[in-house]
C-alpha cells in the first residue's frame, strides 16, 4: 500500500492491492475512511470503513461500465479526500486497475492531464504501468491500454473549477515533509516524463 497524494486538509489517497484492502488492522493505523475496489476481490471485509461501488479499471477502460457510474464514485473520491478523509484504491496487485482510477481521481483533483497523471503515479508506486494493456481472456481478447482510455476522458473529468481545487492539491509536497518529520529516509533518483520534473526527484521509502 503506497501513500500517492495528499490533499492541504490532509486527506490521503492510497494505492495499494487486496491484502491491504482485507488488512483491517492495516486500514485503521493509517486511518483509512473509504476502500474504492478496483476488482471485486479487493472489497474489505471489515465494516468500519466505508466501501464504495466495485469499478473494474479494466472494464472500464474497455467501455464496459458507464461513464456516468465511474465518474459518481470520482467525484465522491475526490470529495472525501478534499475534506480530509483518507481513501484506499485498490485491485488485485496496485499496478493497473487501481491505478487506472487513481488517475481519475487525480485528474479530477487537480487538472492534469492523464499522462501527467500517469507520469506521476509511476515516480510514487514504480509498478504502475499504464501503458501496457490486458493480457487477453475469456471475455475479451484485445484490450484498449488505459492510458489511451485516459486520454479519451479526460476533458470529462476535469472539473470546471479546476484552478481553485489545484490550490487544495498539494501532492508530494506535504507527503515529502511528513515523511521527512517522522525519520524517513528521501533517496534521488532521475524522472522524466513528469510535469514537474527536469533533473531529479526524491523518493521517499515508507
Amino acid at each position: 500500500m503506497t501513500l500517492v497524494f495528499e490533499t492541504e486538509k490532509n486527506g490521503r489517497l492510497w494505492l495499494g492491492g487486496d491484502l491491504a484492502a482485507h488488512n483491517s488492522k492495516l486500514l485503521a493505523e493509517n486511518e483509512i475512511y473509504a476502500v474504492w475496489p478496483a476488482y471485486r476481490g479487493a472489497v474489505p471485509d471489515t465494516p468500519n470503513v466505508y466501501v464504495l461501488e466495485t469499478v473494474d479499471g479494466t472494464a472500464a477502460c474497455n467501455g464496459d461500465v458507464p461513464m456516468e457510474k465511474i465518474m459518481d464514485s470520482v467525484i465522491d473520491v475526490a470529495a472525501l479526500l478534499r475534506d480530509g478523509k483518507s481513501v484506499l484504491i485498490a485491485c488485485h496487485n496496485g499496478a493497473h486497475r487501481s491505478s487506472t482510477l487513481a488517475c481519475l481521481v487525480l485528474m479530477r483533483l487537480s487538472g492534469w492531464s492523464a499522462q501527467d497523471a500517469s507520469s506521476y503515479l509511476a515516480t510514487m508506486r514504480n509498478i504502475v504501468d499504464l501503458g501496457s494493456r490486458a493480457p487477453p481472456s475469456r471475455h475479451r481478447t484485445h484490450s484498449k491500454r488505459p492510458l489511451d482510455w485516459l486520454e479519451e476522458v479526460q476533458g470529462q473529468v476535469h472539473p470546471s473549477e479546476a484552478v481553485v481545487v489545484q490550490k487544495s492539491a498539494l501532492g508530494f509536497v506535504p507527503l515529502r515533509r511528513k515523511a521527512l518529520e517522522n525519520g524517513f529516509q528521501v533517496w534521488q533518483f532521475q524522472v522524466f516524463g513528469h510535469p514537474s520534473c527536469s533533473k531529479s526527484k526524491e523518493r521517499i521509502f515508507i
